[in-house]
């Protein structure tokens, strides 16, 4: 009891508490948000509510300080506004060196979202308000989480289709890290009793996102951009989701992207694109979470053959050259699955884990099928790039994904597929069950997600979790 006294006493003295196992002063954090960051609803919130959890998940070197207060808006002229609050005056006065600002949702109510047009220009004002602190802290600015159901006014229409991109456009306009807590929660309704407000489990969840944002384990200095100019190369910048995208050319012209993460992850890993960069993007943005680099060349209509392969390996001699030299993750869309196989089969040292979204695995399943109906002119690029002199040599070709899947087993690359069991352009009885039934012969490891009823499209997940448990639990 005298110790839990005293630590109240510091806590109401705006003091930071030794790490008790070091002596060094610990990291303060401040969350700063409404009755979601509050704990509004939650038994016990004051030990269940997410800063609380996420307290006791990050340990004795941080001091997680709960700055919430229900009904609070980031805009100035809403009905109640953060900034009037006496806990916005004392996370300040707390001169945290990391802040976490979770405001939107009461926001987007009709009397709040009509002074829309000042979000942004108050989502910078609090961002800076709170860098201008002796402190300089890193800010993490939240996503707003899903509202199931317009409740009080709080709309998700709003939240997802006008506050989010708001949010990444500032992100990217600031310089600041982003935490997604709308994706993550897509699935999990059952955790809101009232459609807004998450129970101790769902605030379980978010001390997870946002403490694994603070605590995970980063490059030191490492910086892809300052790399790059160093090699001469001055890309041009622009917004992906919030983060940087880099666009550059290749000595030959031809189009090269790299997004940068807010923080290298050690190791320094990247995920590469097979084809269709920025399609469904859910399991980019959350890797770009996680520090991981995402790498995408145009090799389009080469459909990974070895031009497309000698392609890959000058951007990836590149990357190496500017540092950028962690095991990489493969994602192959539809006919990006070619590229992705084949690389790691040439290069599986190279290679973390191969993430397959209905892709094509056999090009005598597609394009080779429908050849003579929809799919002639890919069949005849495809016949083109990988110079064969007749359609013949194209049937019998040794080295498609199917057929050549013992150098990943070899090399034990994970494999995680996700299809749609009604998928008919790249149908999954040729395709991943082959894959699958060979891959688990020759002992290899892989997980497949099947979507019932589903075709070829949509690609991904809405909620890309267990792609990406499964990315992050084998990386090797």
């Amino acid at each position: 009891m005298a110790l839990a006294a005293t630590f109240l006493v510091a806590l109401s003295q705006g003091l930071a508490q030794p790490d008790v196992s070091t002596g060094a002063p610990r990291i303060r954090v401040a969350c700063v948000g409404a009755s979601i960051t509050f704990g509004a609803g939650i038994p016990d919130r004051e030990q269940n509510c997410y800063p609380a959890q996420m307290q006791r998940l990050l340990g004795d070197r941080y001091d997680v300080r709960n700055f919430g207060v229900s009904g609070r808006t980031m805009l100035k002229h809403g009905d109640f506004p953060y900034w009037n609050e006496p806990a916005y005056r004392e996370a300040l006065t707390f001169n945290p060196d990391v802040v976490v600002i979770d405001l939107g949702g009461n926001d987007s109510k009709p009397q709040n979202w009509k002074f829309k047009d000042e979000f942004a220009a108050d989502t910078r004002a609090m961002i800076a308000s709170f860098r201008a602190l002796p402190a300089r802290p890193r800010v993490l600015l939240c996503l707003p989480m899903p509202a199931f159901k317009v409740m009080w006014g709080i709309d998700d229409t709003v939240i997802t289709q006008q506050q989010i991109p708001i949010f990444r456009q500032t992100a990217f306009d600031t310089g600041t890290e982003l935490v997604d807590l709308h994706t993550p929660f897509l699935n999990k309704e059952a955790w809101f009793a009232d459609n807004i407000h998450p129970n101790a489990e769902g605030a379980g969840l978010m001390a997870k996102v946002i403490g694994g944002v603070i605590a995970f384990r980063a490059e030191p200095g490492f910086d892809f951009e300052r790399n790059l100019a160093a090699q001469g190369i001055t890309p041009k910048v622009s917004s992906f989701y919030g983060c940087r995208q880099l666009d550059f050319t290749l000595n030959d012209g031809r189009a090269c992207v790299v997004v940068r993460p807010f923080v290298t992850a050690a190791g320094r890993p990247y995920a590469w694109r097979g084809e269709f960069f920025g399609h469904e993007p859910q399991t980019d943005l959350a890797l770009l979470e996680h520090g991981y680099h995402i790498v995408y060349v145009n090799a389009q209509d080469l459909f990974g053959a070895p031009p497309a392969m000698r392609i890959w390996e000058q951007v990836h001699t590149l990357l190496a050259r500017v540092g950028l030299n962690g095991r990489i993750v493969l994602i192959g869309m539809s006919r990006g699955g070619l590229y992705c196989y084949h690389w790691a089969a040439l290069h599986p040292e190279t290679v973390s884990v191969i993430y397959g979204d209905a892709p094509v695995c056999d090009f005598k399943s597609w394009p080779g099928e429908g050849r003579y109906t929809t799919t002639q002119h890919d069949w005849n690029l495809l016949l083109k790039s990988y110079g064969f002199k007749d359609e013949a040599e194209a049937m019998a070709y040794p080295l498609n994904p199917v057929d050549n899947l013992a150098p990943l087993a070899k090399a034990h690359i994970p494999i995680i597929h996700v299809v749609g069991q009604a998928d008919t352009d790249v149908p999954v009885a040729e395709n991943t069950d082959v894959v699958e039934r060979r891959y688990r012969e020759l002992g290899g490891t892989i997980e497949v997600i099947r979507k019932p009823g589903v075709g070829h499209h949509p690609h991904s997940l809405p909620n890309p979790e267990p792609i990406v448990n499964f990315i992050l639990s084998h990386a090797r």
